[in-house]
C-alpha cells in the first residue's frame, strides 16, 4: 500500500516596508538599517517567499540602493523581483512609470538605470518560473493620510495624491501563484481594483493567493468577494496590522480562494523597529 504523498510546508509573508524606515524615524536610511531589517527577517520572519509594499529603489533617503536586490541578497533568495509604480519620490515630485517590464530579474548584478523609483517587490527563495504583472491604474483625487510622527509615538495627517497602482505575480515551480499588491486608499477605488484583481487571478495557473497592503479594514477584502461575485475568498490571517507601535486595524492581508492549501497558523513575530505597518505571516502546506 502506498503512503499518501509527503506535505511540503511554504512560509509566504508579507509587509509594507514604507521603505525601511525606523520608528521612530532615523534619516537617512542606509545599508546598515537594511542589514539590521533583513536579519530581522530572516530570524524573526524566515520566510521562504515575502511581499513587499512601499519600497525604494535608488532613493536618497534610503541610501540610493536597491531595496529589493539587496534584501534579496542578505537573506539568501535567488529570485526577486522589484515592479516600480513610479519614478520620482513619494510625497513630493513623481510622474507615473511609463512601462512595466515583465522580464525575470532573478540573477544578481543586472545593470538598471539608477532612476530614483518606488513600488512593490517579491524575494523568494522558492523557484519562480515566470512574473507578470497588472496595472491597477489610481483615484484621480487623494485624502489626508496619517503618517508617523518624529517620535514615532503617534501620527500626523498629510494630504497625499494617490499613486499609480499595481499587482505583481510570481508563478511558483510548486504549483503556487503569489500575487502581491498594494491598493489605493481612496475608498471605492480601492474596492474596484480588488475586484480586477481577483478576475485576473482566475488566468494564472496553479494554487492562487493574494498578499499585501489592501488598504481596506474589518475583513472587507474576503466580505467584498460575495457582493462582487468573485467567488469565495478567505482571509488566511486575521490580525491588526497598523499602526505597528499599537495595532489597530487590520489593512494587510493573504488571501486564497483554494480549498487544496492547508494553511498552519504562525504566531506574530516581535515589533521590529521599522516601518509603520506589521509584518504578516503564514505556513502554506503544498
Amino acid at each position: 500500500m502506498k503512503s499518501a504523498p509527503r506535505l511540503t510546508v511554504m512560509r509566504i509573508a508579507t509587509w509594507n516596508l514604507l521603505h525601511a524606515m525606523a520608528i521612530p524615524p532615523r534619516t537617512p536610511i542606509h545599508r546598515r538599517e537594511l542589514r539590521e531589517l533583513s536579519e530581522f527577517i530572516m530570524t524573526e520572519l524566515r520566510p521562504d517567499l515575502i511581499a513587499f509594499q512601499e519600497i525604494d529603489n535608488f532613493q536618497e533617503r534610503s541610501g540610493n540602493i536597491e531595496q529589493v536586490k539587496e534584501i534579496a541578497t542578505a537573506i539568501g533568495a535567488h529570485y526577486f523581483f522589484y515592479a516600480p509604480t513610479i519614478l520620482g519620490t513619494p510625497g513630493e515630485s513623481w510622474k507615473k512609470h511609463p512601462t512595466h517590464s515583465t522580464q525575470v530579474e532573478s540573477v544578481f548584478g543586472n545593470a538598471r538605470t539608477q532612476v530614483p523609483s518606488y513600488g512593490i517587490g517579491i524575494v523568494s527563495k522558492s523557484p519562480v518560473i515566470n512574473w507578470e504583472v497588472l496595472q491597477l491604474g489610481r483615484s484621480r483625487i487623494g485624502l489626508p493620510l496619517a503618517v508617523p510622527k518624529d517620535d514615532g509615538k503617534g501620527v500626523r495627517f498629510l494630504y497625499v495624491k494617490d499613486e499609480p497602482r499595481i499587482a505583481l505575480a510570481a508563478i511558483l515551480e510548486n504549483g503556487i501563484t503569489v500575487i502581491a499588491t498594494h491598493l489605493s486608499f481612496v475608498p471605492f477605488v480601492n474596492l474596484y481594483q480588488l475586484r480586477k484583481l481577483k478576475k485576473w487571478s482566475t488566468t494564472l495557473p496553479g494554487e492562487t493567493l493574494i498578499v499585501g497592503d489592501l488598504n481596506l479594514p474589518w475583513s472587507l477584502p474576503a466580505k467584498f468577494s460575495e457582493v462582487a461575485r468573485t467567488g469565495k475568498w478567505r482571509s488566511l490571517v486575521n490580525a491588526k496590522s497598523y499602526p505597528s507601535w499599537g495595532a489597530k486595524v487590520q489593512f494587510d492581508y493573504l488571501l486564497t480562494q483554494s480549498t487544496r492549501l492547508r494553511i498552519k497558523s504562525v504566531k506574530a513575530p516581535k515589533p521590529s523597529g521599522f516601518s509603520d505597518h506589521l509584518p504578516l505571516v503564514v505556513d502554506v502546506k503544498i
